[in-house]
């Protein structure tokens, strides 16, 4: 996948050339929602160096092959703050790989947890939604920025 490589290699080290940044990785966030959600957690792990603060929102963790991949990957708690939600019912319903995604978002919670993160580290909240919505998703973003970013 390219998309990887370009938001660390090329978008991020961009950025920081010209704008005024602070661009360690306690200072730099990747977040999105939907498969934005799933590509921030997906690159964020494949560069934990780069990014310290992950934002997922109805992160598409039903997507074929992902739990998997982080169960292979060896996670390990390097600093980085992940918060996660999601609506409680998004993918009831349905017969294709999207009913697996509350269930593999809770999987992914939990293998975080077993893995070294700690709820200090890993939050993840689930919402009263009976659908994927984007406008009850970022609503949380005010609440996760200033989760992922306090003071420790």
């Amino acid at each position: 996948m390219r998309l990887r490589p370009f938001l660390a290699n090329e978008l991020k080290p961009y950025i920081d050339s010209k704008l005024r940044t602070l661009p360690d990785r306690e200072h730099t966030g990747i977040m999105g929602f939907s498969f934005g959600g799933l590509i921030s957690v997906y690159t964020a792990f494949s560069y934990p160096d780069i990014f310290g603060r992950i934002g997922s929102f109805s992160g598409s963790f039903w997507f074929p092959g992902i739990i998997e991949w982080l169960e292979q990957l060896p996670i390990r708690q390097t600093g980085q703050r992940l918060y996660m939600n999601l609506g409680h019912a998004e993918g009831a319903g349905r017969t294709n790989g999207q009913q697996w995604m509350v269930p593999n978002s809770k999987k992914v919670y939990e293998l975080l947890l077993q893995n070294g993160f700690t709820e200090s580290t890993v939050r993840q909240v689930i919402y009263e939604s009976e659908y994927h919505s984007f406008d009850l998703g970022v609503q949380y973003v005010p609440e996760a920025l200033q989760w992922l970013f306090r003071a420790e």
